[in-house]
């Protein structure tokens, strides 16, 4: 049987998934097949748990890794099939039509397969090694933090969303329990170092030259949060109306509306900040309602109360503003002294998180290439082996159409 090291430098890693595209890997992520096989006895009991899809018999072997353990052929075909399946590719044509797109082969597509597959095994041995486990009770957490952020509270809702995506709640946490065990290992063994101050000027930089004109505007935020009322209570309504009413009635400043929050907002996070709710760089951080309403807020100015996406009373305040520069020249001379501290502090944290993620970025990739992965020949009989000839040929005449037509203007 021929086989082939498996290749993990990082830019073969980049590369393809980058191919695939961030949509397709969300789908990868969160339908990928989960063949109920026996757990390893490092791993705890439930369904709720990722099963290891590893065995240690060679027979039917798509892969071999640490010298006695194999991916079976059969998961590989799984985890594609699902994935066609997933992506509406089930029809040959459209596969191929898609590997030729994205400059795939099925041995190529096959080879990313098992990098994951052997990755996702290392991850579950290297956690067992260590020591490190996840809880039913915080995969629970995140599957109703989930619910909560879509508004999936109805089980129907839920339930019709699921089927939507074709993924039953067991996958779904058993994706989630390997994705926390993934996050705990990075942080228990990625050491999130300290950037220096050149190395901060420089993300500060780099951030500021690729902000599109409309973006250059930051705004620092406090933030009044009630939660949503039951059952036709309009109890914390009344609150919120009341609090707003009296902020606009008296001296607005940075102390009167944290004393506000201190006072009568129930969101423990927010109080333990007397409201302080960050600058708005990574709009990630907000829903599209709060930053509809930020939108509209100069320094100073005070929203109106409305009803956040969770369905919270909410109330902003701007409390300092600051616009990035746009020439080359402002940009070059950008200092830490040039901004407002709390906007530095938060670049600086930015820049060393960014240094972690990407030390994270091979810190499993390393693990792979200390596994001694041996990647066997594909089957010539796999179903996701089509032929892209006529593909690959129609793409050549659109492409030489196209030389010619730019040749002709």
């Amino acid at each position: 049987m021929g086989s082939v090291l498996l290749n993990t430098h990082k830019s073969t890693r980049t590369s393809a998934r980058r191919a695939i595209g961030a949509m397709a890997l969300l789908v990868v992520l969160l339908t990928c097949s989960f063949a109920l096989v026996a757990c390893s006895d490092n791993q705890p009991a439930g369904d709720w748990v990722y099963p290891s899809k590893a065995t240690t018999s060679s027979d039917g072997a798509a892969a071999q890794f640490n010298g006695n353990k194999y991916i079976p052929e059969e998961a590989v075909s799984d985890y594609i099939a699902l994935y066609r399946e997933q992506m509406g590719l089930e029809d040959d044509d459209a596969w191929a039509e898609f590997l030729v797109s994205y400059g795939y082969t099925a041995e190529s597509f096959r080879l990313m397969t098992i990098q994951q597959l052997v990755e996702d095994e290392l991850v579950l041995e290297k956690t067992a090694e260590l020591g490190i486990t996840v809880t039913e009770d915080e995969v629970d957490q995140v599957i109703a933090n989930f619910r909560s952020y879509y508004a999936f509270d109805d089980d129907d809702i839920w339930q019709d969303n699921l089927d939507t995506y074709g993924i039953t709640e067991t996958e779904l946490r058993q994706t989630y329990y390997l994705e926390l065990l993934r996050e705990k290992l990075e942080e228990d063994q990625v050491e999130q170092t300290t950037p220096t101050d050149d190395e901060v000027l420089t993300y500060i930089k780099t951030y500021t030259t690729a902000l599109g004109d409309d973006e250059r505007l930051a705004k620092h935020t406090y933030c009044f949060r009630l939660s949503a009322d039951k059952d036709g209570d309009l109890t914390n309504s009344t609150l919120a109306n009341e609090v707003h009413d009296a902020l606009v009635g008296d001296d607005l400043s940075v102390e009167t509306f944290a004393t506000a929050v201190t006072m009568y907002s129930d969101d423990e996070d927010l109080v333990e900040k007397t409201g302080a709710n960050g600058w708005n760089i990574d709009s990630s951080d907000y829903t599209e309602t709060y930053l509809n309403y930020l939108e509209e807020l100069d320094e100073g100015q005070m929203s109106e109360v409305f009803i956040d996406e969770d369905g919270s009373y909410c109330i902003i305040y701007v409390d300092d503003t600051y616009t990035f520069p746009s020439t080359s020249e402002e940009i070059e001379s950008m200092s830490a002294s040039s901004m407002p501290d709390s906007l530095y502090e938060y670049m600086t944290d930015s820049c060393a998180y960014a240094q972690w993620v990407d030390a994270c970025d091979v810190y499993i990739p390393g693990l792979l290439d200390d596994a001694d992965v041996v990647v066997y020949d594909m089957p010539a009989d796999v179903a996701y082996n089509v032929d892209t000839s006529s593909v690959e040929a129609d793409e050549d005449a659109s492409a030489t159409d196209t030389e010619e037509s730019a040749a002709e203007e």
